[in-house]
């Protein structure tokens, strides 16, 4: 073989070599293994003891290619793991690939095991060959909510029962009553207000009320009547539907914003220069921290220990510890403000709680402050008066992208967060507002001034389709799940459902003119502003399920109830006995004299339930005993001994009492119970009079002048002091004539004293007449001629003597 030969034929076989290992380099840099995640959608939610379920649970997309092997899925401590979302949870699952490519959505949701509290941790991806990816997952696990005890309740019908508020850490309280004929409905929720207690019988009643704390979801509305005015926050309870409590605020409050764990609401108030801190589960202010000048804007680190407040006139940021409720740091973001515009506004913070990025309007800028050191590290130049005209801005998911609206121009500017530098600008034409990005951050959801809402694809910002709406579309909010996007225009107002894997609209819900809306964090619930009030809409069923007052803004809180333990106490209601006239006989009296036994009444007082002694009082013309002969007065406390009484009260008229029929009621007091009214009456009598006798004067042994008496008496008595002038020394009636006799020398005088007689007659009947028998002589007073056949008869008390006469 010829040299050249050689040489050419080892130069191509080194050639050959040369190639065939560039080649086998190449391919096998075109196969090498990987394993990548995509971002971590939904929010993980349980009970203590349970595992969430969807949608309570988190999900990520898993891509491998070049894959010798199946990928192996391990949750971490206190999570699991599955490839379907209502099924098949383990600590590992294999996803498995199929010519070196594996394709999936991961599921994750917390194990029963999980202790109560915020959890997180990493799920691993492996694959032999593959490098190991860490996906972070985080939840909270949920104690069930209390209600702390209540003590039984014991009170007399007719009385207010009192008001029972409950406590615990239920956001709420239903209740059943096991007996509403005491007056309490069979069921309710919230506390349980003062009732009138009812109970018809005479032995005492128990209802039986059970009380079940619940979790529900929860919108906080703001409301203020001035700029200088204290502001309000309504709350309304999602499952009960209606508003279960307000909370008084700052002056002028503007933002509103919940904690990730949903345990405080924080509100800052504008012209207060205060933020508010409201304990979600009391609904009461624990806290008014006080901050910069014209707070406008709250933005919450990621794990709910720091809040960071936009102080827009002041123009800084206040740093507050949300344990300690205390300012740790502020922080300047542009010179001393213009008073015709806006400083820092609205912020957005990084998912790692790293950086916070804060609009500035004066500055027409960006500051981005390391939240570690509380320094700004960029300032990075957008526009003029961006923020008063419609500003906003958030970050993309994973953090690695900001976008800033630029109301003035109408343009989107997104920043790449690693560098802190402009990568483009969307736009113009951008409408401001309606602009949000999906949970996984591949689309953006944009809206223009055409009547459109565009779908961007956020990896090279290239628009994939343009939604028609035919409005000018004002607002965006995407379920957690990125399954659907709600879309609000101003007028004609509307709300939108979008599809977001075909991109159509679904639903319209008619509306009046929007002005912003606020979606639950777990997407259930949507609540639209109008100019009519605000709106609830259940996104299960996008329908409007409630309409409330017309707030400004508002933040809500989700819902998972964790069923509970119930309590229960009891209400008993005890009768109220009645008190029971005895009438021993009438009252009745003389003029100027009060009356006595037997001419009074009796009132026997028995009542239970008692928490104190009960007060007769005794009416005008009218006196009250605890016995019938003595101790008369205008009341008497009638002592009770283990919340009993039974004890008679007496009752007579009173000296002073005038002529003629008397009545009123004696009043029974009690402290916790009804007053009651006994009627009482009775008769005062004029005193009877006698009309004068004109003196005799006879001579012995002569007939005297009878002495026939007259006035308003039913009958007289009388007695003479000198029976030996021939007259007896006492009768009753008129005295007849007699012979009068005087044996001695000289003159002798006798006096004849007259005395009105109590009588008493007896009606009987004789024939076709009455006959009047007087009862105290027995001889008949008087015939009365009736009609034919009269039948029965009638005994009339005598009167008692009041007044007497005297003639001689």
């Amino acid at each position: 073989m010829p040299y050249f030969y050689l040489v050419k034929t080892m130069r191509n076989f080194l050639l050959l070599l040369s190639f065939t290992l560039l080649f086998n380099g190449f391919y096998h840099a075109a196969e090498a293994q990987t394993i990548s995640a995509g971002a971590t959608l939904g929010n993980i939610s349980a009970c203590v003891g349970s595992s969430s379920a969807s949608p309570y649970i988190q999900q990520f997309t898993v891509t491998g290619s070049g894959l010798t092997a199946n990928v192996t899925v391990t949750a971490p401590i206190n999570f699991e793991v599955s490839l379907t979302a209502n099924g098949g949870y383990g600590n590992i699952v294999n996803m498995a690939q199929t010519g070196g490519i594996a394709n999936g959505i991961v599921y994750v949701r917390s194990s029963a095991s999980a202790a109560v509290g915020n959890i997180a941790g990493n799920v691993v991806l492996k694959s032999p060959g593959a490098a190991d990816q860490n996906v972070a997952v985080k939840g909270i696990v949920n104690a069930p909510p209390t209600v702390s005890t209540v003590a039984n309740q014991i009170v007399v019908t007719g009385s207010n029962a009192p008001a029972i508020n409950f406590t615990g850490s239920g956001r709420d309280f239903i209740w059943t009553n096991s007996n509403p004929n005491i007056g309490l409905a069979a069921s309710g929720s919230g506390n349980i207000p003062t009732f009138k207690a009812i109970n018809n019988g005479t032995t005492p009643v128990t209802a039986t009320i059970t009380v079940t704390p619940v979790t529900s979801g929860l919108f906080y509305g703001l409301s203020t009547s001035g700029f200088l005015s204290p502001g309000t926050i309504t709350v309304f309870d999602d499952a009960l539907n209606r508003n279960t409590a307000s909370i008084p605020v700052g002056a002028y409050p503007t933002f509103i914003i919940a904690s990730a764990d949903e345990s405080r609401v924080y509100v800052a108030n504008n012209t207060g220069n205060s933020v508010s801190v409201i304990n979600a589960v009391t609904n009461a202010v624990t806290n008014t921290i006080p901050v910069g000048t014209a707070p406008s804007f709250i933005t919450l680190s990621p794990d709910d220990k720091r809040l960071f407040v936009s102080n827009s006139v002041s123009n800084n940021i206040s740093v507050i510890d949300a344990t300690t409720a205390t300012v740790v740091a502020t922080i300047p973001v542009g010179g001393p403000l213009n008073p015709s515009t806006v400083g820092a506004h609205r912020s957005a913070i990084t998912p790692d709680g790293g950086h916070l990025y804060v609009m500035n309007d004066q500055s027409g800028a960006i500051y981005v402050i390391n939240t570690t050191t509380y320094q700004v590290e960029a300032t990075i130049a957008i526009s003029i008066f961006f923020d008063s005209i419609g500003g906003r801005i958030f970050l993309s998911p994973d953090g690695t992208r900001c976008y800033v609206y630029d109301g003035l121009v109408g343009s989107l500017t997104v920043i790449n967060t690693v560098t802190n530098s402009k990568l483009s600008v969307l736009g113009p034409n951008i409408g401001p507002a309606a602009q949000t990005i999906s949970p996984d951050g591949s689309r953006l959801y944009v809206g223009d001034s055409n009547n459109n809402l565009e779908v961007v694809n956020t990896a090279n910002n290239s628009i994939i389709t343009s939604i028609a709406l035919g409005v000018n579309p004002s607002e965006t909010f995407i379920t957690p799940d990125g399954k659907y996007l709600y879309v609000l225009s101003h007028t004609p107002g509307s709300v939108f459902v979008i599809n977001t894997a075909t991109n159509t609209i679904v639903n319209t819900i008619p509306n009046d003119y929007n002005s912003g809306g606020v979606l639950s964090p777990d997407g259930s619930y949507l609540y639209v502003f109008n100019v009519n009030g605000t709106l609830v809409i259940n996104t299960a069923t996008n329908a409007v399920v409630s309409s409330l007052s017309n707030y400004g803004t508002g933040a809500a809180i989700s819902g998972i109830n964790c069923g509970g333990v119930p309590i229960t106490f009891t209400i008993t209601v005890k009768p109220l006995l009645p008190p029971v006239i005895a009438v021993a006989s009438n009252i009745s009296a003389c003029f100027g004299n009060s009356s006595a036994s037997p001419f009074i009444q009796q009132i026997t007082v028995a009542k239970s339930g008692l928490t104190a002694d009960v007060t007769a009082t005794a009416p005008p013309d009218f006196e009250v005993s605890l016995t019938a002969n003595g101790g008369y007065g205008n009341s008497v406390s009638i002592t009770q001994t283990g919340g009993v009484v039974n004890r008679m009260v007496y009752v007579r008229s009173a000296a002073s009492a005038p002529v003629g029929n008397i009545a009123g009621n004696v009043v029974l007091t009690s402290t916790g119970i009804a007053d009651e009214d006994v009627a009482v009456s009775g008769i005062i009598n004029a005193s009877p009079t006698v009309n004068a006798v004109a003196n005799q004067i006879v001579v012995s042994g002569t007939a005297t002048a009878p002495a026939n008496f007259t006035g308003t008496a039913r009958g007289y008595t009388w007695t003479n002091s000198n029976p030996t002038i021939g007259l007896t020394a006492a009768g009753a009636g008129n005295i007849p004539s007699f012979t009068a006799l005087n044996s001695s020398n000289a003159p002798v005088t006798a006096t004849i004293t007259v005395t009105s007689a109590p009588i008493g007659f007896i009606y009987g009947i004789s024939g076709n007449s009455v006959t009047v028998i007087n009862g105290t002589n027995n001889t008949v007073a008087a015939t009365i001629p009736v009609g034919q056949f009269p039948q029965g008869g009638y005994y009339k008390p005598r009167w008692e003597p009041c007044l007497c006469k005297q003639y001689g």
